[in-house]
């Protein structure tokens, strides 16, 4: 606890320096590259649907070469699938968060694992990147139409200790079409100390196929239940930055 202390207080220091050095504080543009991929390339329908796995990537660049702005809410959907949380065993990010830990998450309800990247420097000084980040993170079923995105890291992966689970919603996306995994980011987590942002410049996911056997039937976490739309198949990520700017970066994959 104490090296931990020295650290967040030695990061919350060099940040306070820098911003005091640093120059009028120039705009910043993001801009996103995704990907994805869905895992066998057949589709299903609604009365026959096809369990699946999902692969989604995205990187964040800044249009000056600054540190990109902290997205807040990320939005990720997938055209002609849906999931079905309450057919295997749940974790809420609320058991995660209150025990710091995921020792009470049920066998089962691990649907996915994934690794960002970041980079943190003073909030008034977007050419700051001093402080790097590399953030393991695991994805649980949450139950109820719900997911737990599950990031913990200490030194030396990161200066600053990061141990928390944030809720994720499945929302309708493409009109009804498509589902969307939707969450925010907790202000303590794009900014764990005063002067300090963070701003995740890569991410990478794998939601491996995951199936069990319902009334005779093999059911997936995730499936495939609509034809592909002229031989292609999309996804897309939307993205809202602190102050309101939105964006949304859509791949597309023949199917």
């Amino acid at each position: 606890m104490l090296k931990d202390a020295i650290v967040v207080l030695a990061v919350a220091a060099a940040a306070a320096a820098t911003a005091a050095a640093a120059p009028a504080q120039q705009p910043q543009v993001n801009g996103y590259e995704v990907y994805g991929d869905v895992m066998p390339n057949r589709v299903g329908t609604p009365s026959r649907p096809l369990p699946v796995g999902l692969k989604v990537n995205y990187r964040a660049t800044e249009a000056s070469g600054l540190r990109p702005k902290p997205v807040k809410r990320y939005s990720i959907a997938i055209y002609g699938g849906r999931e079905n949380t309450n057919l295997f065993p749940a974790c809420p990010a609320e058991i995660i968060n209150d025990d710091l830990d995921v020792k009470r998450c049920p066998k089962g309800s691990l649907i996915g694992t994934g690794t960002l990247n970041a980079v943190a420097g003073s909030t008034v000084n977007p050419q700051d990147v001093q402080i790097r980040c590399k953030v393991p993170v695991r994805i649980y079923n949450g139950g109820r139409e719900r997911a737990s995105i599950y990031m913990v890291t200490y030194q030396p992966a990161c200066p600053v200790a990061i141990n928390q689970a944030i809720s994720a919603r499945y929302v309708d996306a493409f009109g009804g079409r498509g589902r969307a995994m939707q969450f925010e980011v907790p202000h303590n987590l794009l900014h764990p100390i005063p002067g300090l942002s963070i701003a995740v410049m890569t991410m990478e996911t794998n939601l491996p196929r995951k199936t069990r056997r319902v009334r005779g039937r093999t059911r997936g976490y995730f499936e495939s239940t609509r034809p592909c739309s002229r031989g292609t198949r999309w996804g897309e990520i939307e993205f809202v930055t602190e102050d309101g700017d939105t964006a949304r970066e859509r791949y597309v994959k023949p199917c």
